[in-house]
């Protein structure tokens, strides 16, 4: 039963160069509807790749900020206060205020 299952399965009509423009005219003249799953697939993945890129820019940016700001703070501050965690909390409040903040952008994270 399986393999006749199979078989009717895989015995429909396949997609060839030759009857794509015949498939063509049929969708614009109100036939049944070929989905193409393969172009559906691969625009689904494309838009979810497009996302995850726009959302993973953002972050890598900010950590490249994070570290040029943290290697400024840590070399300036002074030794009595040289403490990694008060490193860290100005180190973000300086990337929080630099992502909004032309001057500090400029003072911090635009340099060389």
């Amino acid at each position: 039963m399986l393999i006749q299952w199979l078989q009717k399965v895989f015995s429909g009509p396949t997609v060839t160069a030759a009857n794509a423009d015949k498939q063509a005219t049929s969708r614009r003249s109100g036939e049944a509807r070929v989905i193409d799953v393969v172009r559906t697939a691969l625009r689904d993945e494309a838009t979810e790749l497009k996302h995850l890129v726009s959302i993973g820019l953002p972050r890598t940016r900010r950590r490249r900020a994070k570290a040029k700001v943290r290697a400024t703070v840590a070399r300036t501050i002074d030794p009595l206060f040289d403490d990694p965690a008060l490193i860290d909390e100005v180190t973000e409040r300086i990337v929080t205020a630099a992502e909004v903040d032309p001057t500090y952008r400029a003072l911090f994270v635009d340099k060389e």
